[in-house]
């Protein structure tokens, strides 16, 4: 497999938003994250049961934010598509080919690729977050389905392993297992990440193949990081030097890794040591003052004294987007909860039709997220807005049509001939399991169900059709049009 080849030549099925990027994107530019597009994280985050195939039909509804190979964004979601890469190529899962050409070769035996076997180890390590300055251990977070975006679990011996791999020009016991060049690669910045060095010992960043390169102290350096729910880990390397490190922690999103490495680095090196413990703590310590200052802004921004348009319970349903699936709203007039890949959170009325995710003790992630609900010109609620990505505005979900509206024995209630005020009749059919609307004189109409007894005319979604059901049967159609509200009675024994 050539990297700079386009990726469709690979997969004819790979397909983006942006025309160009779809024609062009290379597996180099999906392993150097310059796709254009940002994180989209939460459309996998927490949903084990989407496969890679699944969420490779979904990058097609992902927006870009910026031009193919314009700035460098990591992106998760190109990992998970070059993993995809490799299986429809070789043949064989991506599990299968890492495990044959990289884990066995290199006798990594104690790595796998699920926490759910991680955790048949004896001395596995447990996850911890923190909470009122305490460590609170937190449940294990399934990834199982982002692959070779970071569902690898090990140890520092096996790791040690990889890092002698990366520093012996990609052999192994004096057997290659990577090709001199195809190491180089990696190791060689392929974009540059923009922003100025903010620490005079760090240099200018820049990224390789699946590897962060930088300068620490004039020591050129290849490093990468990665976080999940409970665990932090750090792997550098001083590649002309032939030193590698390997951090691995049990706490949620702590720089530690990095401070250790370079507290090793300056003693390894022989250089003046630096607290670089103490200023990283004195950064925390701003941070969370800094974030406790946001929540008090974000209040100050709540409109006080308003309330939702419409009673809770007609908020309640299944929204959808193509890209990141359904989001479902629970409850009724005692409250509301919000459900998305497994996670669920309590909504806390904020402010007119905005609602914020309150506390969920065994599952924090949808926390603070604030969902708006967007109503219809005749009056209901059709959609949903939430911030889900961070760059992007927020995204649209559509809501999702009533089950029943799709159900025969509830549509042959509705089935019958009813009359307008001007004595137009209109007859209402069923066919499995779709109905057809059709006025006298004009071709028949094909509906899509929606809720609250309401169809759209199928092309024409701003022409609707309400019906009024009492006991299972319908007793009148109100059409909701841009020119007007038009009713038409049942007519008694009408089929």
């Amino acid at each position: 497999m050539d990297l700079d080849t386009p990726v469709r030549e690979y997969l004819p099925g790979f397909e983006l938003k942006d025309p160009v990027a779809t024609l062009e994107l290379t597996p180099r530019d999906m392993m150097s994250h310059r796709s254009g597009l940002p994180r989209h994280d939460m459309a996998w985050y927490n949903n084990p049961d989407l496969t890679p195939a699944e969420l490779f039909k979904r990058l097609r509804y992902f927006t870009p934010n910026k031009e193919l190979r314009e700035t460098w964004q990591y992106n998760n979601m190109m990992f998970i598509t070059a993993g995809y890469l490799v299986s429809q190529v070789s043949g064989e899962s991506w599990r299968a080919f890492t495990q044959e050409h990289i884990l066995n070769p290199l006798g990594m035996g104690s790595t796998d690729f699920s926490v759910t076997v991680s955790q048949q180890a004896p001395d596995h390590a447990l996850p911890y977050g923190e909470e009122d300055g305490k460590a609170k251990l937190v449940p294990f977070r399934d990834i199982d389905n982002v692959g070779p975006a970071g569902s690898i679990n090990s140890n520092v011996e096996d790791m040690a392993k990889w890092v002698t791999l990366q520093l012996g020009n990609g052999t192994w016991q004096g057997k290659r297992l990577l090709r001199e060049a195809t190491l180089d690669a990696m190791h060689t910045p392929q974009m540059v990440i923009a922003g100025m060095p903010t620490d005079s010992m760090i240099g200018p960043r820049s990224y390789g193949l699946a590897w962060f390169v930088d300068t620490y102290r004039g020591h050129f350096r290849v490093s990468h990081g990665g976080n999940i729910d409970g665990f932090s880990a750090l792997v550098a390397l001083y590649p002309q030097e032939g030193i590698g490190m390997v951090v691995l922690s049990n706490k949620n999103g702590t720089p530690m890794p990095e401070y250790a490495v370079r507290r090793i680095s300056d003693r390894l090196f022989g250089l003046e040591p630096r607290d670089w413990s103490g200023e990283g703590l004195a950064r925390q310590a701003k941070a969370k003052a800094a974030q406790e200052a946001s929540k008090a802004e974000e209040e100050a921004e709540r409109v006080k004294g308003t309330h939702p348009s419409r009673p809770l319970e007609d908020y309640v349903g299944k929204y959808e987007n193509p890209g990141y699936g359904t989001i479902e709203i629970t409850g009724g007039k005692d409250g509301l909860a919000v459900q998305y890949n497994g996670m669920s959170a309590p909504l806390e009325h904020w402010h007119y039709d905005v609602f914020r995710a309150g506390k969920n003790d065994s599952d924090p992630a949808l926390e603070g997220t604030k969902v708006q609900f967007v109503g219809a010109l005749d009056g209901s609620i059709e959609g949903l807005k939430v911030p889900i990505e961070p760059a992007e505005e927020p995204l649209e979900f559509k809501r999702g049509s009533d089950p029943k509206l799709s159900d025969p024995a509830y549509l042959a209630g509705l089935v019958g001939r009813y009359d307008l005020a001007d004595g137009t009749a209109v007859t209402v059919t069923l066919s499995g399991t779709s109905l057809t609307i059709t006025l006298a004189g004009q071709p028949p109409y094909a509906v899509v169900p929606q809720h609250n007894d309401t169809f759209a005319l199928k092309g024409r979604e701003t022409y609707k059709a309400r019906f009024t059901v009492v006991d299972g049967k319908a007793t009148a159609i109100t059409f909701i049009q841009p020119n007007g509200v038009f009713k038409a009675p049942r007519v008694e024994g009408g089929d």
